[in-house]
């Protein structure tokens, strides 16, 4: 193996601090006495800055290494080192990856995060259909009556009252929505229940979210996405509590 390969070789454990304090020595004194040498560091210095921004595991050692295994003819005969053009490549995409990734997050939006996320309250999707007005008039997306219905009922259960909610949603009229849910999960809390629990802190941290009120969003959403038996656990995520942190608190 020619001594141009195993120099940098030593340079790619040089980075990648795997050389001990003798080696370092050597290979800094070689670093000031060679232009070429100080090149390669770039290159190097620039696949890992593109590969450690956009999250992946691999050192630049390993990328060069798996290289290698393909082209050690070449690397042997002295050819020039074509693994270098590799990694500038690599880095080159990666940088773009970079740039693309940085782009969509100037994107990040609490309109396109909530759009992205939320899943429109559906009778045929819930609790099955039965011959509940609320029930049948929300079904035919008669919101108004929704309402105007409920309102007529002296002690509505906990079911009325998040159709209710789901109707004052739709009506744009969130503050009595986020009331109704917000009086259902107090009533599962104090009797120890779950019915519509799970809806009513979806919906209702979705609420707060498109109110930017993120700090309360938070609240209710943060533990669907560590809850796997969650109803919503499939669209409030890790990813979705990630971008959700990210806008301004």
């Amino acid at each position: 193996m020619s001594s141009n390969f195993t120099l940098n070789e030593n340079l790619l454990r040089y980075l990648d601090k795997e050389l001990d304090d003798t080696e370092t020595a050597v290979m800094e004194e070689a670093l000031k006495n060679s232009s070429v040498l100080r090149e390669d560091l770039e290159s190097f210095q620039l696949s890992r800055y593109a590969v450690t921004h956009l999250g992946i595991r691999e050192s630049v050692k390993e990328v060069h290494l798996a290289y290698q295994k393909n082209n050690t003819a070449q690397l042997r005969s002295g050819t020039k080192k074509r693994w270098l053009m590799v990694a500038a490549a690599a880095a080159s995409v990666a940088l773009i990856l970079f740039l693309y990734l940085g782009n969509n997050d100037k994107k990040l939006t609490p309109e396109n995060l909530y759009a992205s996320n939320y899943r429109s309250f559906e009778i045929t999707n819930s609790r099955g259909t039965d011959n509940n007005i609320l029930t049948t008039l929300f079904a035919e997306k008669k919101y108004t009556a929704v309402i105007t219905n409920f309102e007529k009922i002296t002690n509505p259960g906990l079911k009325e009252k998040f159709i209710a909610a789901m109707g004052f949603y739709q009506l744009e009229q969130a503050a009595k929505g986020d009331q109704l849910l917000q009086e259902l999960l107090n009533s599962n809390q104090q009797q120890n229940t779950i019915t519509y629990k799970d809806d009513a802190e979806y919906y209702l941290g979705m609420s707060y979210l498109k109110q930017k009120n993120y700090a309360k969003a938070l609240q209710l959403l943060e533990p669907i996405a560590t809850n796997k038996n969650h109803l919503y656990s499939d669209v409030i995520n890790s990813g979705f509590i990630k971008d959700l942190r990210k806008l301004p608190q």
